[in-house]
């Protein structure tokens, strides 16, 4: 796992990457916007941020790729890499981005995104973040699309190096995706050995809470870790293995 700040070092970093998360727990301090939250049962363990739109995570990976190409190290302790992925595969239902959603709140940007961080990153590393891209101008009917997964596993070869295991929590059924978008099937078979098998549509009916998120991402955690040791690409701390 990466190198990270003392106060950080025993937290799994959870990213997420949905539109609507609508299951997860809210802040409970008063004036907080209605965003997803970690929760007190939760926070000493993992630390959460959230991308809730296909540019959000077209940047993130943008900028995590450009700073690891340059200096692997500056990511590790300055990026934000995240252990757990928990992917929804539909991102277009609700279009706004974090930074739009917490406006208006103080610091509240800096503590669920991890642009902010990773754009200052990326000035003190690469003299600033690339030319903004234009955006997508093709956008489907609500809900109607599989972009999560190209995005999800487009994540996890940026961070193909690391343990990185992906939560799916898409309301659509193998079967369905099967039915309806070819290329969404041919993209999980060709991220079949990086995914560990793990890429694959979660079938739920409603969006789960992170009791049960969280215990199926360390599940898949340890099933990456497994993965990768077999391979010689990462080499396993015992006390790290004990502690999750």
């Amino acid at each position: 796992m990466g190198r990270r700040r003392e106060a950080e070092f025993d937290r799994i970093q959870i990213l997420l990457v949905d539109d609507m998360p609508e299951g997860l727990a809210r802040p409970t301090s008063r004036g907080a916007p209605d965003v997803p939250a970690i929760g007190q049962d939760y926070a000493e363990w993992f630390d959460f941020r959230w991308l809730a739109t296909p540019e959000e995570c077209c940047e993130f990976r943008d900028l995590s790729w450009l700073i690891g190409q340059n200096n692997p190290r500056v990511l590790a302790e300055s990026g934000w890499i995240p252990e757990i992925l928990v992917i929804d595969y539909a991102l277009t239902s609700d279009t706004r981005t974090v930074a739009s959603r917490v406006r208006g709140f103080d610091g509240w940007e800096d503590r669920l995104s991890p642009l902010p961080a990773l754009r200052k990153c990326a000035w003190r590393t690469i003299d600033g973040p690339p030319v903004d891209r234009k955006a997508f101008h093709l956008q489907p009917p609500a809900g109607s699309e599989y972009w999560g997964c190209l995005v999800g596993g487009l994540l996890m070869n940026t961070f193909g190096d690391v343990p990185c295991a992906p939560v799916t929590i898409t309301r659509y059924s193998q079967q369905q995706i099967e039915e309806q978008s070819l290329d969404t099937v041919f993209f999980e078979w060709l991220m079949d050995v990086q995914s560990s098998g793990l890429l694959r549509a979660a079938g739920q009916a409603y969006s789960p809470p992170w009791q049960e998120i969280i215990p199926t991402g360390v599940a898949n955690l340890r099933h990456r870790l497994v993965d990768l040791a077999r391979a010689s690409i990462v080499y396993l701390s015992l006390e790290d293995l004990l502690a999750m």
